[in-house]
């Protein structure tokens, strides 16, 4: 795996401080597909505290502390950025995605800090030293498989988001949705828990759906398959649109003579 240099040179004075840092997220994920990192998420195990972590990144680059309360240093060195954090647990205490009380923990084990994430997929690890792949819940295989799976009943329903986060991944990467994965989800829409999301951040997973896609017909059948969920918690007027109901909405994004249409606000 080709990283930058400065990341081994990292997680070489990591090693010698008793640390193991391991690349997560996405960018495991990329890796293992043949796709471009375009960010780098490193979780560091095995120091005692986040100032020593931030001591020995000091070292490297500049250091932004904007992300510390979530155990998040940030690092840049040589124009590019790089996001080093604590294993964390994180329990929903509240309404919204900042609704969570976080735990520090710098020796929880790789399983347990992963739980928290979404899918399979999102929650391996690449040890960068040693180039040794952790995959605790099966990524490996579902990517071989091109299959889209939530790790955990409990931790995936406390971020609703994670339905059209769903629905981005399966039409990116052509992933069909584990059946338990598939079933969970439409159980969240007849609960309403898309209402509690801000529509910046449903915008988001929408331009990604539409931008990064080769076929965003892929997520728009599931959407519909869960009820036509295409804009859910966000207000519309009636007079945006020719016919009021959001069933027509993938017709006019990809047949735009249709007469369904969202209208331009000026």
């Amino acid at each position: 795996m080709n990283l930058p240099s400065l990341l081994e040179r990292i997680a070489q004075k990591l090693h010698r401080e008793n640390g193991r840092a391991i690349l997560v997220g996405g960018a495991v994920r990329d890796m293992v597909m043949g796709h471009p990192i375009k960010d780098y998420d490193i979780e560091v195990y095995g120091l005692e505290s986040l100032d020593v972590l931030e001591g020995i990144l000091s070292e490297f680059g500049s250091i932004n502390q904007v992300g510390k309360s979530f155990g998040i240093v940030k690092l840049k060195a040589d124009d590019v950025e790089y996001d080093f954090s604590f294993p964390r647990k994180e329990e929903k205490t509240g309404k919204g995605h900042k609704g969570f009380d976080v735990t520090l923990n710098g020796t929880l084990p790789f399983s347990e800090a992963s739980k928290r994430r979404d899918f399979t997929i999102n929650a391996m690890g690449y040890d960068i030293l040693t180039g040794e792949i952790l995959d605790p819940f099966g990524g490996l295989n579902d990517i071989q498989y091109r299959i889209l799976r939530h790790i955990d009943d409990e931790t995936f329903v406390e971020d609703p988001l994670r339905i059209y986060r769903a629905v981005q991944f399966a039409a990116r990467f052509g992933f069909e949705l584990a059946e338990e994965t598939f079933l969970l989800c439409g159980k969240m829409v007849e609960q309403g828990m898309l209402e509690e999301l801000p529509k910046e951040r449903v915008y988001a997973e929408w331009k990604k759906l539409l931008l990064k896609s080769g076929q965003p017909s892929i997520g728009f059948e599931i959407m519909r398959s869960w009820g036509n969920i295409f804009l859910a918690g966000i207000q519309t007027e009636q007079k945006c649109f020719e016919r009021n109901t959001y069933q027509h909405l993938p017709s006019s994004i990809f047949h735009p003579s249709s007469k369904s249409y969202l209208c331009h606000r000026s």
